[in-house]
């Protein structure tokens, strides 16, 4: 930010800070969605607690399987850490976007085959016991709003992306 002229109001564009907001904005949907889900149907807190115990079983964590409070901490900790995750990656694939336009086509590809993935894993989880009385429409409507969070969070700080992507697909772009 030195570098730049006396009145350049510009933000630098960290990818791991923007991926990190990105994600907690995302994973802090996420969770109201749930809290908004578990207090209509079945007690606060019902939807992480039960994933982290889901979770605690399917990949050996012991005190998250067995108690309640550490699924739920748990949970909480995994679910932010996998968005973060996720919004640097987005964040990561738009700033090399800048340079390479054509990344975005195959991010918008790769970003549907993942979505297909995990519509198919909610689906078998929803065949076990693990999840309780979670339907797969819950989890299902969870992951698009923690995609369409993390979508706007990207379209908002990077204002020219839909015209990026415009171009890519429309074969505009001669790169």
């Amino acid at each position: 930010m030195a570098n730049r002229p006396a009145g350049d109001t510009r933000r630098r564009h960290s990818t791991l800070r923007e991926g990190v907001v990105a994600g907690a904005i995302a994973a802090t949907g996420v969770a109201v969605w749930f809290l908004l889900v578990d207090l209509v149907t079945n007690g606060l807190f019902f939807t992480p607690t039960r994933l982290g115990m889901a979770f605690g079983r399917v990949f050996g964590v012991a005190p998250m399987a067995r108690s309640e409070t550490a699924a739920l901490v748990g949970y909480t900790i995994v679910h932010y850490a996998g968005f973060a995750v996720v919004g640097i990656l987005a964040v990561g694939i738009v700033h090399l976007a800048r340079r390479q336009p054509t990344v975005l086509a195959g991010a918008f590809l790769a970003f549907f085959v993942a979505e297909a993935l995990i519509y198919v894993f909610i689906g078998l989880l929803s065949t076990t016991q693990l999840l309780g009385h979670l339907t797969w429409v819950q989890i299902s409507i969870a992951n698009v709003i923690g995609a369409v969070l993390i979508g706007w969070k990207l379209w908002r700080d990077h204002p020219g992306l839909g015209d990026r992507f415009d171009r890519v697909v429309s074969g505009r772009d001669a790169d």
